[in-house]
């Protein structure tokens, strides 16, 4: 049975996305939409309406006639989705050291300590990923959760596990963010998850970097 169209949406992004940040398109690359309907045997519709919402992020832009390209993207752009992510973070992380529980704070340390403990690529991405949302949550109204989820796509995360100084570094700005909430310091929680973001943001234009992403085409 064929997946809901939803699925097949969220399937044919996620591939756009990847081989963007992989560098298989490049900036100023027409997207093959028939291609990659081919590649994913999904119908045209789930690539367009990925594209749609990929135009909305500023990956690509939607051109009368010519179909789609990706986006003359620059470092900055990369440095600023994560920094706006971080500030709207920061601001959760201020109201969760104040309104958090106990038993918030003990599941928020456990998380941080299975990150200390664990050497899978897959679980740390997890772990990371349940411990920002369960701050954010406790953080959360729903402008902010808006916001949050809006400028969620638009981060470059998926790669940061591969590299062994990445997984120390966070490791040590979980353990402070983390220190701050249990110390309920609300001021420097939220400074702590505005730096851990614009450091992932340097942190993927350096892998991007890498890539050849900013490379232009000959």
């Amino acid at each position: 049975m064929r997946a809901p169209r939803k699925k097949l949406n969220d399937l044919a992004e996620a591939h756009i996305r990847l081989q963007i940040a992989d560098g298989v398109l490049r900036p100023g690359q027409r997207i093959d939409q028939d291609a990659i309907a081919a590649e994913l045997d999904v119908s045209r519709l789930p690539v367009r309406e990925a594209l749609i919402q990929l135009a909305s992020e500023g990956l690509v832009r939607l051109i009368a006639r010519r179909g789609a390209v990706v986006e003359q993207l620059t470092p900055d752009d990369v440095r600023d989705a994560c920094r706006m992510y971080g500030f709207a973070s920061g601001i959760a992380a201020e109201r969760a050291a104040t309104n958090a529980t106990d038993d918030d704070l003990e599941a928020i340390a456990a998380i941080v300590h299975e990150m200390d403990v664990s050497e899978d690529r897959a679980e740390l991405e997890h772990l990371n990923e349940d411990l920002h949302r369960k701050i954010n949550r406790l953080g959360m109204t729903a402008r902010l959760r808006a916001m949050l989820r809006a400028l969620a796509p638009s981060l470059y995360s998926g790669f940061f596990y591969d590299n062994p100084a990445w997984i120390a570094r966070a490791r040590e700005e979980h353990r402070q963010i983390a220190d701050a909430l249990l110390r309920r310091d609300p001021i420097v929680a939220r400074q702590l998850i505005e730096q851990h973001f614009a450091a992932i943001g340097e942190h993927a234009v350096e892998e991007l970097a890498k890539r050849g992403f900013w490379r232009e085409r000959p």
